[in-house]
């Protein structure tokens, strides 16, 4: 009875422990929420980089000293075309020849002051401004194409050129080299220099003018576009313009009967375009190397083109009947005299004229030995007689 009374107590004494624990146990934490996931940002969009500005187009107008039949008018038109494919039509140039814009002898100064950006010229119409352009136009009795090209482009003749014409806000590139001249064109024959007196002779270079009146010829300066007019009515008795090749086809052989050769006063003529220097720095420099190197192959291409009109043009000459002399040797040694001492004056008077005069006969005392050691494979000559200077 006794043991039994014990399991009973012992059943109650365990049930009121667990319900003491139970009741002390912690509350279970509730569970956590479940975490909502986030939706992704939207993306930023990336800014797009400013469109480039869309390169700006040049436009320019350029003028020349050549009438359309004027041979070296096709190195300027050359020029702008090769410009305008080159820059792949950024940079695009409107010729305009001699006298539909402005004549030929206003060329200089409208690219001067910037009334047009560039001019296709010849140096020796600009004399008035300064005489030393007469030794860019030509050297008489010296530089042959040769000569004149080694000249400007390895013995300091570029650098002269210049500074020459940036002296009046202008930049200056080669476009062609014309051939030696045709030599005076008259309706009589000439030989000597007694056979020009009187004569009304249209010259263009200042050593020709010299050496005419020094002869007692009367000078008269005109555009070459005029000769044919003037030879035509009479305002002048002779002429001397431009190469066989050039003067063909501006007709001049109909205006004529004679020619005189050779064309001792220009062996070697550059043409070039002159460049307002203002509208030249406004160029970015891509464009300013496309113009220089379009120069440079106008340079190239049309010098031969112009060479090779040569052939053609002087049989044209001789079909046509057309009388042609030469210089004697005592006239040429006579013209020769009168040329050095005229050379030697102006190197006296003119300071620009005299840098440039002595580059360029160092040059060819320099040059000599080297033309006497490729004989008879060289170019030009070795002159005999200098001019003596400083």
């Amino acid at each position: 009875m006794l043991k039994k009374k014990l399991l009973i107590l012992l059943v109650a004494v365990v049930a009121v422990v667990s319900l003491v624990v139970v009741g002390c146990a912690p509350e279970a934490a509730p569970a956590p929420p479940e975490e909502e996931e986030e939706a992704p940002a939207p993306e930023e969009e990336e800014e797009a980089p400013p469109a480039a500005p869309a390169e700006e187009k040049v436009e320019w107008r350029m003028v020349s000293t050549w009438t359309p039949n004027y041979a070296p008018v096709e190195g300027d038109k050359f020029w702008c075309d090769q410009i305008r494919k080159m820059s792949n039509g950024r940079f695009d140039i409107t010729h305009y020849a001699a006298g539909s814009l402005m004549s030929a002898f206003e060329t200089f100064d409208a690219v001067s002051t910037g009334t047009v950006e560039a001019g296709g010229e010849f140096a020796g119409y600009w004399v008035g401004k300064d005489v030393a352009f007469d030794l860019w136009a030509s050297v008489a009795n010296y530089f042959t194409k040769p000569d004149m090209m080694n000249w400007y482009f390895e013995g300091g003749g570029k650098e002269l050129v210049d500074e020459l014409y940036g002296k009046y806000n202008m930049v200056y590139f080669p476009l062609t080299m014309l051939p030696i001249e045709a030599g005076i064109q008259t309706q009589e024959t000439i030989t000597t220099l007694e056979d020009v007196k009187g004569l009304k002779i249209r010259a263009g270079t200042l050593l020709l003018m010299d050496v005419l009146k020094e002869a007692g010829a009367e000078v008269v300066s005109l555009p070459g576009g005029d000769v044919y007019e003037a030879a035509q009515k009479g305002v002048i008795d002779g002429f001397e313009v431009g190469s066989l090749g050039n003067n063909w086809p501006m007709g001049l052989h109909e205006v004529s009967k004679c020619i005189v050769t050779p064309a001792w006063w220009q062996p070697a003529t550059p043409c070039g375009v002159v460049i307002n220097k203002d509208a030249w720095n406004k160029l970015p420099d891509d464009l300013k190397a496309i113009a220089e190197n379009a120069a440079y192959s106008s340079w190239n291409v049309k010098t031969a083109w112009l060479d090779y009109l040569e052939i053609e043009a002087l049989q044209n000459n001789i079909d046509y009947g057309m009388t042609i002399t030469h210089w004697t040797p005592e006239a040429l040694d006579e013209i020769q005299g009168i040329v050095v001492n005229a050379m030697e004056k102006r190197a006296a008077e003119n300071p620009d004229y005299a840098k440039i005069l002595k580059s360029q006969m160092d040059f060819l005392k320099a040059y000599g030995p080297a033309r006497d050691f490729a004989e008879p494979y060289t170019w030009g000559f070795n002159a005999e007689v200098y001019p003596e200077l400083d």
